[in-house]
């Protein structure tokens, strides 16, 4: 009885298991990092995730080198993806090295690196991650959202062990306004055959060159052919934009940019709506497409400024039909005119002033009637202002 009783004992000690592993959606940290159980058993992974307080990791020296595997408990765990937010608002070293993501990762989530920021002075030479590098064999899904508003300057190279990915580390220039310039590598995908740009925020606080100028152009490559939602929101430090051979532009791509001049190619058909919502300094547009593309808005006052400055270039041979498109039109629509306010002073003696109309177009006439109180006094002048018109009366 008792040997059975024993036997029965180790069934239920079984059947609650005392392992150590952890329930999908658990939290652990590691080595500075915060992971979340997103697959246990037989397989067993983690993603990186948010800590409680952002990351800070500028305190951290030469490069760095993400973990591939973890180990928590006793159980190991692969590394596969980077979880919504997880380095949201994150500060990074001012490395020498690379930021080495080396495990194929298989997604990026929604804002993981939003307001990323590196740990150098602003506008130093030093105050930049040089690269944060991803091996993408695996990489499914970058969220287009996931660098908005990023402010880590260098290159993000998406890069498979073994393949030619040189469209990657070529699919941008800086160009510094002399022979200077260097390379930015964003985050580009083959999506249907087409080469997309991903979401890459903004390159805050670009170091000058030995020569001091500023990098403010970005010319897009020729192997990009799609620039994705959200690409390069919030970028507010380059004025220049060539979009090489682009082909579409998809949703909030510019959002908030503070480009002056634009090139757009004669390759380009599509541009969403709010692509450029929010990019008001927009002075100067060079649009080389045989036909206006579809679907762009760009801000009321930059339609204002183009439209009076004539900085707006399209083929000679498309010119009627930019101008019979419902928005490119209006680039040449003629300026609405100044309406001014007519008021007359409160302060006038000797005499009356009537106006015939309370408000009048630049260019239209105004008739005043001045009436002194006898025939002693007589009109000495009439002032005129933008907003006021004063008419003194005396002998």
């Amino acid at each position: 009885m008792k040997k059975k009783f024993t036997l029965l004992l180790a069934v239920l000690l079984a059947g609650f298991g005392f392992s150590a592993m952890a329930a999908v959606g658990d939290v652990f940290t590691s080595g500075g990092y915060s992971f979340k159980v997103i697959a246990e058993g037989d397989v067993n992974e983690v993603e990186f995730t948010a800590p409680a307080t952002a990351y800070d990791l500028s305190a951290k020296t030469g490069s760095i080198t993400m973990p591939t595997s973890v180990t928590n408990d006793g159980v190991t765990y692969s590394v596969v993806g980077i979880g919504d937010e997880a380095f949201k608002n994150a500060k990074f070293p001012t490395a020498i090295g690379i930021l080495n993501f080396d495990r194929p990762l298989r997604y990026i989530g929604d804002y993981a690196f939003q307001g990323a920021t590196s740990g150098g002075a602003p506008g130093k030479s030093d105050s930049h991650v040089r690269n944060i590098r991803f091996y993408c064999d695996d990489m499914t899904t970058v969220s287009p959202t996931a660098f908005v508003e990023n402010r880590i300057i260098g290159s993000f190279l998406a890069a498979k062990r073994g393949e030619t990915s040189d469209f990657v580390n070529k699919a941008c220039t800086i160009n510094y306004g002399s022979s200077n310039s260097g390379s930015l590598g964003n985050f580009c995908q083959v999506v249907d055959g087409s080469i997309i740009l991903l979401g890459i925020g903004n390159q805050g606080n670009i170091a000058t060159s030995s020569a001091g100028y500023v990098a403010n152009k970005i010319t897009i490559n020729s192997e990009i052919t799609v620039i994705g939602e959200n690409a390069m929101y919030g970028n507010d430090k380059f004025t220049q934009i060539d979009l090489g051979a682009v082909e579409a532009v998809q949703a909030h791509a510019f959002k908030n940019c503070v480009f002056e001049t634009v090139t757009i190619p004669a390759t380009c058909t599509t541009i969403a709506s709010d692509a450029f919502e929010g990019c008001t300094a927009i002075a100067t547009i060079t649009c080389n497409a045989a036909t206006p593309p579809a679907g762009v808005v760009f801000d009321d006052a930059v339609y204002a400024r183009i439209s009076e400055s004539g900085n707006i270039t399209v083929p000679d041979e498309a010119l009627e039909a930019y101008k019979a498109d419902a928005n490119w039109g209006k680039f040449w629509a003629a300026p609405a005119p100044t309406t001014y306010t007519i008021t007359v002073a409160d302060d006038i003696v000797n005499g009356t002033v009537e106006v015939d109309k309370a408000e009048a177009e630049e260019g239209e006439t105004v008739t005043v009637t001045a009436t002194p109180i006898d025939r002693s006094y007589q009109l000495k002048s009439i002032t005129v202002t933008p907003e006021t018109l004063n008419l003194v009366v005396e002998v």
